[in-house]
């Protein structure tokens, strides 16, 4: 006779087998049950015991996990494993050790960041993250970092354009849970030390990880750091990228580049090579792509004043909008949008016409047009400062 299944001393009925079977396959999925351990990590013994005999969440986790994997065994689910005896060794793997491998600290990758996540943990090294505000860019990288400072032993920084800006966005940064940033993803009890000033933190293991600014990044020339991100790329000074991609090809390391566009800069630019180069990462997430924000929240913002270039550049990833304010910003995002924009090529049978705007003490400017039919094609430009009348003969005769 099969002995009946229990939870907490509890018989459950035929309903209740049920309605636990799909909460534990539901939680499972989710990871709920390891959301407290760090993903593929192996932390000291001490520590482990540590966090599994005083750290509540931790131990909730761990107990919730064997206790449903407990009830769930008698009516044929796949059991969560009971808890693993801890080997001799110098370290155990603790997200192997609860028998599946998962994000940490209480994190885990909403479904429009799974993607890359799954690049990131699969080994990827360079990745475009182009994401529309408020689509968890910096809390995915940040949790990657921490990952990852638990896989290899290394030096890891979260870059922002500034250093000041680094301070306020994710030393200091509270999340949407009213959690600390750095507390969520580095949790106390896997640091072995803190420095304010730096806003570097020292890792159980040996990594440290350290927010820092593109604006300082001659300064930080020199140092050896296993993974980058790069957050705000869009706004950083992008001579960052040229002074540390080096380091990274001669170590093996990673670079996570995460913006919100802000026009056809480098940003633009960073986006465009990644999508045409294999190997890289690249993708472009717009409100539409993860339904992060509803559509009447967006109408409230026009609504209220918010502009439209505004609202294409943060909410829709356009590289397109115009900046606010742009004199012929809105003319030529409507041109470009409609095709034409494009390249045209000089035809010697049409007449070249000249427009002038002459600078006495700034710079003179020519365009060169043709005309076919309804059609103005402007085919070249030219502009100089500081020279004579003759300068801008010789131009037009050599053109």
């Amino acid at each position: 006779m099969a002995r009946p299944a229990k939870l907490h001393g509890k018989i459950l009925s035929e309903a209740d087998k049920r309605a636990l079977k799909q909460e534990f396959l539901e939680r499972l999925a989710r990871g709920e049950f390891i959301k407290d351990a760090a993903e593929r990590m192996t932390v000291p013994i001490a520590t482990f015991e540590r966090w599994r005999k005083h750290d509540v969440p931790f131990r909730n986790a761990w107990d919730q996990a064997r206790n449903i994997g407990k009830a769930a065994r008698d009516y044929t689910l796949p059991p969560m494993p009971e808890k693993p005896a801890l080997p001799a060794a110098a370290g155990v793997p603790v997200a192997a050790a609860l028998g599946r491998d998962g994000p940490p600290f209480g994190w885990a990758p909403r479904p429009h960041q799974q993607k890359l996540w799954t690049y990131l943990q699969g080994g990827g090294r360079r990745a475009v993250a182009v994401w529309h505000r408020r689509a968890g860019k910096d809390s995915l990288a940040i949790n990657f970092a921490a990952c990852a400072a638990q896989k290899r032993v290394a030096n890891y920084w979260h870059m922002l354009p500034t250093t000041a800006q680094g301070r306020k966005v994710v030393w200091e940064g509270i999340d949407g849970n009213g959690r600390r940033v750095i507390d969520q993803a580095f949790p106390k009890s896997i640091r072995t030390g803190k420095l304010d000033d730096e806003m570097l933190l020292r890792l159980e293991g040996g990594s440290t990880w350290q927010v820092v600014g593109s604006d300082n990044f001659d300064r930080l020339v020199g140092a050896n750091p296993a993974g980058i991100v790069f957050s705000e790329w869009a706004l950083a000074d992008p001579r960052a990228w040229d002074y540390i991609r080096p380091i990274l090809a001669e170590n093996n390391g990673w670079a996570l580049f995460i913006y919100t566009p802000r026009g056809r800069n480098h940003g633009a630019a960073m986006f465009d090579m990644a999508s045409a180069t294999p190997g890289w990462f690249a993708e472009r997430l717009t409100v539409d792509d993860t339904g992060a924000i509803p559509p009447e929240r967006i109408e409230e913002e026009r609504r209220s004043g918010m502009a439209d270039e505004l609202i294409r550049q943060e909410y829709f990833c356009s590289f397109q909008a115009a900046l606010v304010g742009a004199y012929y910003g809105p003319a030529l995002e409507a041109a470009e949008s409609n095709g034409r924009i494009r390249r045209v090529a000089h035809d010697p049978a049409l007449e070249v016409v000249t427009a002038w705007d002459l600078g006495i003490g700034d710079s003179t400017s020519i365009w060169f047009a043709q005309l076919s039919g309804s059609e103005i094609r402007l085919i070249d430009y030219y502009e100089a400062s500081g020279v004579g009348l003759d300068h801008y003969a010789a131009i037009l005769k050599e053109r």
